[in-house]
């Protein structure tokens, strides 16, 4: 007797978790700006699994082919002129989301701008630079000044 057997996986390949990094104000993705996240395996986020960096054009931070299981997502590292957030996600891979294609779970992170709002440009304290060097002038004045009644 002959058999045909045809082997069929249970799961498809794993699915992503995209993080969607979002300004609270302007309800656009924050890009240009570093940033990263952190997934844990306990609520109380002290057991790290995975850290990644957000893609700085894109907007997103992305951990891919996660296994299933029960994570918790968490801001590590906010971008520059906004808020670190304390908000913890909790995220379930099972079979109710396994299907046929991969697929990808999508989350949204609001961030809040900094009451001063997003630092742009150069930040140099001209004022400062600009009594040194006076400061440096009068020194060097007076002891050019001393330095010629001397030799006289």
């Amino acid at each position: 007797m002959n058999y045909e057997v045809s082997i069929i996986p249970k799961h498809s390949p794993l699915p992503d978790i995209l993080v969607n990094k979002i300004d609270s104000k302007t309800n656009k993705n924050i890009t240009n700006k570093d940033f990263e996240f952190t997934m844990y395996e306990d609520e109380d986020c002290t057991k790290v699994i995975k850290t990644v960096k957000g893609n700085k054009k894109k907007g997103v931070a992305v951990f891919e082919e996660v296994t299933f299981g029960t994570y918790y997502i968490k801001e590590t590292k906010a971008p520059k002129g906004y808020k670190l957030s304390d908000e913890v996600v909790k995220v379930v891979i099972d079979d109710s989301f396994a299907t046929s294609d991969k697929q990808t779970k999508s989350i949204i992170y609001r961030n809040t701008p900094l009451k001063g709002g997003v630092q742009t440009g150069d930040t140099t304290n001209v004022t400062l630079f600009l009594c040194i060097a006076g400061g440096a002038i009068l020194v060097l004045g007076f002891t050019a000044y001393k330095l010629k009644k001397v030799s006289h």
